[in-house]
């Protein structure tokens, strides 16, 4: 699926909620997810900050995807510099979930879900 034709489409419009944050860093994820069905996954989209001290103020360090349980949202996995497909991979190979191909990772049902809609 091609996500930003489907946010484009659906003009949705992404927010980044603060998920973690100290004196060092701050996690943001977006507001908008990808639930899989057949995994009981949620993956959110997220980017870490880091705080530089020259410059007094935190910058982007990186992005990642993390996964949550979508029933009791247990953060169950992250995973920074893949693509979402080789992450997916990733994740099930750790569980020894029987998918062998990134092939079968792009069939996977899968649904977006916002939080501007849900909270609408």
């Amino acid at each position: 699926m091609d996500l930003e034709k489907y946010f484009e489409d659906n003009e949705l419009e992404i927010d980044y909620d603060l998920f973690e944050e100290d004196e060092e860093h701050r996690i943001y994820i977006e507001d908008v997810y990808i639930f899989i069905p057949s995994l009981n996954i949620d993956i959110y989209s997220g980017y870490y900050e880091a705080y530089n001290e020259d410059t007094e103020d935190f910058e982007v360090d990186f992005d990642f995807y993390m996964f949550f349980d979508s029933n009791t949202k247990e953060h169950l996995y992250e995973e920074q510099g893949s693509s979402l497909e080789v992450c997916i991979y990733n994740y099930c190979r750790g569980l020894d979930v029987d998918i062998d191909t990134i092939e079968e990772i792009e069939n996977l049902e899968c649904e977006i879900i916002s939080k501007q809609l849900l909270n609408e």
